[in-house]
């Protein structure tokens, strides 16, 4: 699994502006990617980003069974 948090510093970028990049290297890794989405500054300062990717993180683990351990080989 590929947890993907597209890049612009919280503040700009999307997961449009990031899903084929992401779908080609999940493609080339032969495993599923999660692209996020989170809440960005200026309208939700710090920490609201950081909370939407942690519950996004804590959702893999505990709603869908993948442990933090977990590697691809």
């Amino acid at each position: 699994m590929i947890v993907g948090i597209h890049g612009g510093g919280y503040a700009c970028g999307s997961i449009f502006s990031h899903r084929k990049l992401y779908a080609h290297l999940a493609a080339k890794a032969g495993c599923r990617a999660l692209l996020l989405d989170y809440r960005r500054v200026p309208e939700h300062p710090h920490p609201a980003p950081a909370e939407d990717v942690l519950a996004a993180y804590r959702w893999l683990l505990e709603e869908q069974g993948i442990p933090a351990s977990r590697r691809s080989t």
